[in-house]
Protein backbone atom coordinates (compact mmCIF):
# COMPACT_ATOMS: atom_id res chain seq x y z
CA UNK A 1 0.00 0.00 0.00
CA UNK A 2 2.74 2.43 1.01
CA UNK A 3 4.77 1.52 -2.08
CA UNK A 4 1.74 2.24 -4.29
CA UNK A 5 1.23 5.64 -2.66
CA UNK A 6 4.91 6.54 -3.08
CA UNK A 7 4.82 5.44 -6.72
CA UNK A 8 1.68 7.54 -7.36
CA UNK A 9 3.28 10.59 -5.72
CA UNK A 10 6.37 10.09 -7.86
CA UNK A 11 4.21 9.92 -11.02
CA UNK A 12 2.37 13.07 -9.92
CA UNK A 13 5.69 14.83 -9.34
CA UNK A 14 7.07 13.82 -12.74
CA UNK A 15 3.83 14.73 -14.51
CA UNK A 16 4.19 18.43 -13.66
CA UNK A 17 7.72 18.34 -15.16
CA UNK A 18 9.68 19.97 -12.30
CA UNK A 19 12.95 19.48 -14.21
CA UNK A 20 11.67 21.97 -16.80
CA UNK A 21 11.11 24.82 -14.31
CA UNK A 22 12.85 24.07 -10.98
CA UNK A 23 16.19 25.58 -12.06
CA UNK A 24 14.84 27.99 -14.70
CA UNK A 25 11.44 29.56 -14.00
CA UNK A 26 11.55 29.17 -10.21
CA UNK A 27 14.96 30.90 -9.63
CA UNK A 28 13.78 33.69 -11.96
CA UNK A 29 10.69 34.27 -9.79
CA UNK A 30 12.81 33.96 -6.65
CA UNK A 31 15.15 36.62 -8.04
CA UNK A 32 12.19 38.91 -8.71
CA UNK A 33 10.96 38.33 -5.14
CA UNK A 34 14.35 39.35 -3.72
CA UNK A 35 14.35 42.37 -6.03
CA UNK A 36 10.95 43.56 -4.77
CA UNK A 37 11.98 42.93 -1.15
CA UNK A 38 14.91 45.29 -1.73
CA UNK A 39 13.13 47.95 -3.82
CA UNK A 40 10.10 48.09 -1.51
CA UNK A 41 12.40 48.07 1.57
CA UNK A 42 10.71 45.05 3.19
CA UNK A 43 12.67 44.00 6.31
CA UNK A 44 13.15 40.38 7.42
CA UNK A 45 10.35 39.31 9.74
CA UNK A 46 7.98 36.42 10.32
CA UNK A 47 5.46 38.10 8.00
CA UNK A 48 7.94 38.74 5.14
CA UNK A 49 9.30 35.17 5.36
CA UNK A 50 5.72 33.85 5.31
CA UNK A 51 5.09 36.06 2.27
CA UNK A 52 8.10 34.53 0.48
CA UNK A 53 7.09 30.97 1.35
CA UNK A 54 3.50 31.48 0.17
CA UNK A 55 4.60 33.13 -3.06
CA UNK A 56 7.05 30.31 -3.77
CA UNK A 57 4.25 27.78 -3.18
CA UNK A 58 1.85 29.54 -5.54
CA UNK A 59 4.66 29.84 -8.11
CA UNK A 60 5.16 26.06 -8.00
CA UNK A 61 1.41 25.58 -8.42
CA UNK A 62 1.21 27.86 -11.47
CA UNK A 63 4.26 26.25 -13.10
CA UNK A 64 2.88 22.76 -12.50
CA UNK A 65 -0.58 23.74 -13.75
CA UNK A 66 0.82 25.21 -16.96
CA UNK A 67 2.82 22.11 -17.80
CA UNK A 68 -0.01 19.75 -16.82
CA UNK A 69 -2.59 21.53 -19.01
CA UNK A 70 -0.14 21.65 -21.91
CA UNK A 71 0.74 17.96 -21.65
CA UNK A 72 -2.88 16.89 -21.07
CA UNK A 73 -4.01 18.39 -24.37
CA UNK A 74 -0.82 17.28 -26.16
CA UNK A 75 -1.18 13.54 -25.46
CA UNK A 76 -2.30 12.66 -29.00
CA UNK A 77 0.11 15.08 -30.69
CA UNK A 78 3.07 13.92 -28.60
CA UNK A 79 2.29 10.29 -29.43
CA UNK A 80 2.25 11.19 -33.12
CA UNK A 81 5.61 12.98 -32.79
CA UNK A 82 7.12 10.17 -30.70
CA UNK A 83 7.62 12.41 -27.65
CA UNK A 84 7.37 11.24 -24.02
CA UNK A 85 4.22 12.52 -22.32
CA UNK A 86 4.09 11.62 -18.62
CA UNK A 87 0.48 12.72 -18.14
CA UNK A 88 -0.59 10.03 -20.64
CA UNK A 89 0.66 7.38 -18.18
CA UNK A 90 -1.83 8.48 -15.51
CA UNK A 91 -5.29 6.99 -15.17
CA UNK A 92 -8.31 9.30 -15.50
CA UNK A 93 -8.86 9.39 -11.74
CA UNK A 94 -5.19 10.24 -11.11
CA UNK A 95 -5.33 13.03 -13.71
CA UNK A 96 -8.29 14.56 -11.88
CA UNK A 97 -6.58 14.23 -8.49
CA UNK A 98 -3.37 15.76 -9.82
CA UNK A 99 -5.19 18.66 -11.50
CA UNK A 100 -7.15 19.48 -8.35
CA UNK A 101 -3.95 19.25 -6.29
CA UNK A 102 -1.88 21.64 -8.38
CA UNK A 103 -4.76 24.10 -8.76
CA UNK A 104 -5.06 24.05 -4.96
CA UNK A 105 -1.31 24.66 -4.59
CA UNK A 106 -1.59 27.59 -7.01
CA UNK A 107 -4.67 29.23 -5.45
CA UNK A 108 -4.71 28.33 -1.74
CA UNK A 109 -1.82 30.70 -0.81
CA UNK A 110 -3.98 33.61 -2.00
CA UNK A 111 -6.14 33.15 1.07
CA UNK A 112 -3.23 34.80 2.93
CA UNK A 113 -1.28 36.63 0.21
CA UNK A 114 -2.14 40.32 -0.26
CA UNK A 115 -4.26 40.80 -3.37
CA UNK A 116 -6.44 43.35 -5.12
CA UNK A 117 -8.54 43.40 -8.27
CA UNK A 118 -5.41 43.65 -10.43
CA UNK A 119 -4.04 40.48 -8.75
CA UNK A 120 -7.13 38.49 -9.64
CA UNK A 121 -7.14 39.86 -13.20
CA UNK A 122 -3.55 38.64 -13.59
CA UNK A 123 -4.35 35.23 -12.04
CA UNK A 124 -7.42 34.84 -14.25
CA UNK A 125 -5.42 35.89 -17.31
CA UNK A 126 -2.77 33.30 -16.46
CA UNK A 127 -5.26 30.42 -16.38
CA UNK A 128 -7.07 31.75 -19.46
CA UNK A 129 -3.81 31.85 -21.45
CA UNK A 130 -2.93 28.32 -20.28
CA UNK A 131 -6.22 27.13 -21.79
CA UNK A 132 -6.10 29.25 -24.94
CA UNK A 133 -2.57 28.00 -25.60
CA UNK A 134 -3.45 24.30 -25.35
CA UNK A 135 -7.22 23.81 -25.72
CA UNK A 136 -8.21 22.01 -28.95
CA UNK A 137 -9.97 24.06 -31.66
CA UNK A 138 -8.74 27.37 -30.15
CA UNK A 139 -5.17 26.18 -29.48
CA UNK A 140 -2.94 29.26 -29.83
CA UNK A 141 0.04 26.89 -29.69
CA UNK A 142 -0.67 25.85 -33.29
CA UNK A 143 -1.20 29.42 -34.55
CA UNK A 144 2.29 30.51 -35.60
CA UNK A 145 1.74 34.25 -35.02
CA UNK A 146 0.10 33.80 -31.56
CA UNK A 147 2.04 30.99 -29.90
CA UNK A 148 5.17 33.03 -29.09
CA UNK A 149 3.21 36.03 -27.80
CA UNK A 150 1.04 33.83 -25.56
CA UNK A 151 3.99 31.90 -24.15
CA UNK A 152 5.95 35.10 -23.42
CA UNK A 153 2.97 36.58 -21.56
CA UNK A 154 2.11 33.64 -19.31
CA UNK A 155 5.71 32.50 -18.68
CA UNK A 156 7.34 35.91 -18.06
CA UNK A 157 5.22 39.05 -18.14
CA UNK A 158 2.25 38.01 -15.98
CA UNK A 159 4.40 36.32 -13.26
CA UNK A 160 6.59 39.45 -13.14
CA UNK A 161 3.60 41.80 -12.76
CA UNK A 162 1.91 39.51 -10.23
CA UNK A 163 5.03 39.25 -8.07
CA UNK A 164 5.63 43.01 -8.18
CA UNK A 165 2.00 43.81 -7.31
CA UNK A 166 1.99 41.31 -4.42
CA UNK A 167 5.13 42.66 -2.75
CA UNK A 168 4.00 46.23 -3.38
CA UNK A 169 0.69 45.57 -1.61
CA UNK A 170 2.53 43.94 1.29
CA UNK A 171 4.88 46.92 1.69
CA UNK A 172 2.35 49.66 0.98
CA UNK A 173 4.77 51.10 -1.58
CA UNK A 174 4.15 52.43 -5.06
CA UNK A 175 5.18 51.23 -8.52
CA UNK A 176 8.10 52.82 -10.30
CA UNK A 177 8.02 53.49 -14.05
CA UNK A 178 10.94 51.05 -14.39
CA UNK A 179 8.46 48.18 -14.14
CA UNK A 180 7.43 48.90 -17.75
CA UNK A 181 11.05 48.59 -18.88
CA UNK A 182 11.62 45.24 -17.19
CA UNK A 183 8.15 44.02 -18.25
CA UNK A 184 8.89 44.79 -21.91
CA UNK A 185 12.34 43.22 -21.54
CA UNK A 186 10.82 40.00 -20.18
CA UNK A 187 8.33 39.88 -23.05
CA UNK A 188 11.22 39.79 -25.53
CA UNK A 189 13.01 37.23 -23.30
CA UNK A 190 9.96 34.97 -23.39
CA UNK A 191 9.50 35.40 -27.13
CA UNK A 192 13.20 34.62 -27.69
CA UNK A 193 12.97 31.49 -25.56
CA UNK A 194 9.92 30.06 -27.28
CA UNK A 195 11.53 30.70 -30.70
CA UNK A 196 14.63 28.77 -29.62
CA UNK A 197 12.42 25.95 -28.32
CA UNK A 198 10.48 25.87 -31.58
CA UNK A 199 13.71 25.72 -33.59
CA UNK A 200 14.91 22.76 -31.51
CA UNK A 201 11.49 21.11 -31.86
CA UNK A 202 11.14 21.42 -35.65
CA UNK A 203 11.64 17.64 -36.31
CA UNK A 204 8.90 16.73 -33.80
CA UNK A 205 6.55 19.46 -35.05
CA UNK A 206 6.96 18.23 -38.62
CA UNK A 207 5.97 14.71 -37.51
CA UNK A 208 2.90 16.12 -35.73
CA UNK A 209 1.97 18.41 -38.68
CA UNK A 210 2.35 21.51 -36.49
CA UNK A 211 3.46 24.75 -38.17
CA UNK A 212 5.45 27.16 -35.97
CA UNK A 213 6.97 30.55 -36.72
CA UNK A 214 10.49 29.21 -37.54
CA UNK A 215 8.96 26.80 -40.07
CA UNK A 216 6.78 29.55 -41.53
CA UNK A 217 9.48 32.18 -42.09
CA UNK A 218 12.58 29.95 -42.26
CA UNK A 219 15.68 29.70 -40.08
CA UNK A 220 17.46 32.70 -41.59
CA UNK A 221 14.63 35.13 -40.80
CA UNK A 222 14.07 33.47 -37.42
CA UNK A 223 17.73 34.04 -36.57
CA UNK A 224 17.34 37.74 -37.46
CA UNK A 225 14.22 37.90 -35.30
CA UNK A 226 16.13 36.32 -32.40
CA UNK A 227 18.84 38.97 -32.75
CA UNK A 228 16.18 41.68 -32.57
CA UNK A 229 14.60 40.10 -29.48
CA UNK A 230 17.99 39.73 -27.82
CA UNK A 231 18.98 43.36 -28.47
CA UNK A 232 15.64 44.80 -27.31
CA UNK A 233 15.61 42.53 -24.27
CA UNK A 234 19.17 43.48 -23.26
CA UNK A 235 18.76 47.21 -23.85
CA UNK A 236 15.44 47.39 -22.00
CA UNK A 237 16.81 45.41 -19.06
CA UNK A 238 19.89 47.63 -18.94
CA UNK A 239 17.55 50.63 -18.98
CA UNK A 240 15.70 49.15 -15.99
CA UNK A 241 18.99 48.74 -14.10
CA UNK A 242 20.13 52.28 -14.90
CA UNK A 243 16.72 53.64 -13.87
CA UNK A 244 17.12 51.95 -10.47
CA UNK A 245 20.74 53.15 -10.23
CA UNK A 246 19.35 56.70 -10.00
CA UNK A 247 17.75 55.75 -6.66
CA UNK A 248 20.01 52.92 -5.42
CA UNK A 249 23.76 53.18 -5.95
CA UNK A 250 24.19 49.38 -5.76
CA UNK A 251 22.40 49.10 -9.12
CA UNK A 252 25.19 51.11 -10.70
CA UNK A 253 27.49 48.14 -10.12
CA UNK A 254 24.92 45.77 -11.65
CA UNK A 255 24.54 48.11 -14.63
CA UNK A 256 28.24 47.51 -15.29
CA UNK A 257 28.26 43.80 -14.39
CA UNK A 258 25.21 42.92 -16.52
CA UNK A 259 26.68 43.77 -19.97
CA UNK A 260 30.03 42.35 -18.81
CA UNK A 261 28.51 38.98 -17.82
CA UNK A 262 26.38 38.89 -20.98
CA UNK A 263 29.43 39.74 -23.13
CA UNK A 264 31.59 37.01 -21.58
CA UNK A 265 28.79 34.42 -21.90
CA UNK A 266 28.13 35.54 -25.48
CA UNK A 267 31.70 34.96 -26.63
CA UNK A 268 31.95 31.65 -24.76
CA UNK A 269 28.83 30.49 -26.62
CA UNK A 270 30.28 31.82 -29.88
CA UNK A 271 33.33 29.55 -29.56
CA UNK A 272 31.17 26.50 -28.79
CA UNK A 273 28.47 27.15 -31.40
CA UNK A 274 27.49 23.91 -33.14
CA UNK A 275 24.40 24.91 -35.12
CA UNK A 276 25.18 27.32 -37.98
CA UNK A 277 22.31 29.70 -38.64
CA UNK A 278 20.95 29.39 -35.08
CA UNK A 279 21.54 32.38 -32.85
CA UNK A 280 24.75 32.04 -30.84
CA UNK A 281 23.46 33.92 -27.79
CA UNK A 282 21.23 30.95 -26.92
CA UNK A 283 20.07 31.65 -23.36
CA UNK A 284 23.04 33.79 -22.27
CA UNK A 285 20.58 36.27 -20.74
CA UNK A 286 18.68 33.43 -19.05
CA UNK A 287 21.78 32.49 -17.06
CA UNK A 288 21.87 36.02 -15.71
CA UNK A 289 18.16 36.02 -14.72
CA UNK A 290 18.29 32.54 -13.20
CA UNK A 291 21.70 32.53 -11.48
CA UNK A 292 23.35 35.93 -11.15
CA UNK A 293 20.37 38.26 -10.67
CA UNK A 294 18.94 36.37 -7.66
CA UNK A 295 22.38 36.22 -6.01
CA UNK A 296 23.03 39.92 -6.63
CA UNK A 297 19.62 40.87 -5.22
CA UNK A 298 20.28 38.72 -2.17
CA UNK A 299 23.60 40.50 -1.74
CA UNK A 300 21.72 43.82 -1.84
CA UNK A 301 19.36 42.56 0.87
CA UNK A 302 22.30 41.49 3.06
CA UNK A 303 23.87 44.95 2.77
CA UNK A 304 20.61 46.36 4.17
CA UNK A 305 20.05 43.71 6.86
CA UNK A 306 22.48 40.89 7.67
CA UNK A 307 19.58 38.66 8.74
CA UNK A 308 18.79 38.06 5.06
CA UNK A 309 22.02 36.02 4.82
CA UNK A 310 20.11 32.86 5.85
CA UNK A 311 18.06 33.30 2.65
CA UNK A 312 21.30 33.56 0.67
CA UNK A 313 22.51 30.16 1.91
CA UNK A 314 19.11 28.51 1.35
CA UNK A 315 19.08 29.84 -2.22
CA UNK A 316 22.58 28.46 -2.85
CA UNK A 317 21.51 25.11 -1.45
CA UNK A 318 18.21 24.63 -3.30
CA UNK A 319 18.00 26.97 -6.30
CA UNK A 320 21.46 27.02 -7.85
CA UNK A 321 21.86 24.06 -10.27
CA UNK A 322 24.71 21.62 -9.73
CA UNK A 323 26.37 22.40 -13.07
CA UNK A 324 27.16 25.92 -11.80
CA UNK A 325 29.21 24.48 -8.93
CA UNK A 326 30.87 22.01 -11.31
CA UNK A 327 31.80 24.94 -13.59
CA UNK A 328 33.37 26.77 -10.65
CA UNK A 329 35.33 23.65 -9.64
CA UNK A 330 36.59 23.18 -13.22
CA UNK A 331 37.41 26.87 -13.48
CA UNK A 332 39.18 26.72 -10.09
CA UNK A 333 41.31 23.76 -11.21
CA UNK A 334 42.14 25.50 -14.48
CA UNK A 335 43.10 28.71 -12.69
CA UNK A 336 45.19 26.74 -10.20
CA UNK A 337 47.10 24.97 -12.99
CA UNK A 338 47.57 28.24 -14.86
CA UNK A 339 48.69 29.98 -11.65
CA UNK A 340 51.26 27.25 -10.90
CA UNK A 341 52.54 27.39 -14.48
CA UNK A 342 52.77 31.20 -14.33
CA UNK A 343 54.47 31.04 -10.92
CA UNK A 344 57.08 28.61 -12.23
CA UNK A 345 57.73 30.84 -15.26
CA UNK A 346 58.09 33.93 -13.08
CA UNK A 347 60.41 32.12 -10.64
CA UNK A 348 62.45 30.81 -13.59
CA UNK A 349 62.83 34.31 -15.04
CA UNK A 350 63.75 35.77 -11.67
CA UNK A 351 66.30 32.99 -11.12
CA UNK A 352 67.79 33.66 -14.56
CA UNK A 353 68.07 37.40 -13.89
CA UNK A 354 69.53 36.79 -10.43
CA UNK A 355 72.09 34.38 -11.92
CA UNK A 356 73.15 36.98 -14.51
CA UNK A 357 73.54 39.66 -11.83
CA UNK A 358 75.53 37.41 -9.47
CA UNK A 359 77.72 35.84 -12.18
CA UNK A 360 78.50 39.17 -13.83
CA UNK A 361 79.28 40.73 -10.45
CA UNK A 362 81.75 37.93 -9.61
CA UNK A 363 83.31 38.07 -13.10
CA UNK A 364 84.00 41.79 -13.05
CA UNK A 365 85.07 41.72 -9.42
CA UNK A 366 87.77 39.12 -10.25
CA UNK A 367 88.76 41.06 -13.40
CA UNK A 368 89.69 43.87 -11.03
CA UNK A 369 92.33 41.52 -9.57
CA UNK A 370 93.50 40.42 -13.01
CA UNK A 371 91.59 37.14 -13.13
CA UNK A 372 89.64 36.50 -16.36
CA UNK A 373 87.33 33.52 -15.87
CA UNK A 374 86.44 33.51 -19.60
CA UNK A 375 90.08 33.02 -20.61
CA UNK A 376 90.56 30.48 -17.84
CA UNK A 377 87.35 28.73 -19.06
CA UNK A 378 86.38 28.05 -15.45
CA UNK A 379 83.73 29.06 -13.01
CA UNK A 380 84.78 31.04 -9.96
CA UNK A 381 84.45 27.93 -7.78
CA UNK A 382 86.52 25.81 -10.16
CA UNK A 383 89.19 28.51 -10.42
CA UNK A 384 89.67 28.77 -6.65
CA UNK A 385 89.69 24.96 -6.22
CA UNK A 386 92.46 24.76 -8.85
CA UNK A 387 94.27 27.74 -7.28
CA UNK A 388 94.35 26.22 -3.76
CA UNK A 389 95.39 22.79 -5.09
CA UNK A 390 98.43 24.44 -6.70
CA UNK A 391 99.30 25.99 -3.39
Amino acid sequence: MMRSIIHSLYLFYQSVRPAAWRHSFFPFIAGLSYLWLFLFAIPPSADSIWLLVLFFITTSGFAGTGFFINDFFDITIDAKAGKVNRVSKLSSSKKIILFISIITIALLPWVWLPANVFSWVLIGSQFLLFLLYSLPVIRFKDIWYLSGVTDACYAYVIPLLLSCNTYMLFSGGTLDSGIFLVGASMFFAGFRNILIHQIDDIPNDEKADVITLPQKIGLKKTTSLLWICFLFETCLYLGFLINNALHHQLFLTVSILYPLIIGISFFKKFRKQKKPGIIIMNRVNDHFYQIWMPLLCLFFLITVDIRWSILFFLHLLFLVPGHVYVSFVVMGKRLTIQSVFLFRRVIGQLWYIASLVVNNSIYYFLRFFGIDLVKENKSALEYFKFFFRKK
